[in-house]
């Protein structure tokens, strides 16, 4: 009778993790590593809309051979719009090919952006402190312009809001004639 020798079968590759990152502007970045890679040509990164078509968006070459760990990563240069999934397709040396689970990443909330508003007051001052109160303006580095009647600048003051409303004193110049004066934001 024919003997029958056991055959351990070991795959090409031992990939140990596959994720993906999104970051505030909506651009994706997915991360792997393998543990050990046997005869590997290539890495395809794999995009798809709707989890079942899936077109290959990029390649990664791979150690090839390795038995330590290897981080690998791959920025997706298409912002991301809607849910998209992501799947790894390895390719080995011999032709075959190997799939990982699934990643499914999803864009950020877009910001609920306040509309934007400027009020001084008092207004008019009789000689009281300037307040300045700014909305919509978060993250912004502003530079705040006062100019007489005839249009000629008095004063100049930098403001960066940190948050959606924002309230700041003016540092008005001491000595500022009565008047009507104009504040432009730039």
């Amino acid at each position: 009778p024919p003997a029958s020798i056991p055959v351990e079968a070991t795959l090409p590759v031992e990939l140990t993790d596959f994720t993906g990152t999104v970051d505030a502007r909506g651009m994706a970045v997915l991360h792997w590593a393998t543990a050990v890679e046997r005869d590997i040509n290539y890495f395809a990164l794999e995009r798809s809309a709707d989890g079942i078509a899936f077109a290959e968006a990029d390649r990664v070459a791979a150690a090839g051979t390795s038995s330590q760990r290897l981080a690998y990563q791959w920025p997706d240069p298409q912002r991301l719009a809607r849910p998209t999934y992501y799947r790894l397709r390895q390719a080995d040396r011999d032709g075959a090919v190997h799939y990982s689970a699934v990643v499914i990443l999803t864009p950020p909330a877009p910001r609920v952006r306040l509309a934007r508003m400027i009020e001084v007051y008092p207004n008019p001052s009789a000689g009281q402190l300037v307040h300045l109160l700014l909305q919509g303006f978060e993250g912004e580095a502003l530079t705040l312009h006062l100019a007489d009647a005839l249009g000629r600048p008095v004063f100049a003051q930098a403001l960066t809001p940190t948050e959606v409303q924002c309230r700041a004193q003016l540092a008005l110049p001491a000595g500022l004639s009565p008047g009507t004066y104009v504040i432009t934001l730039a």
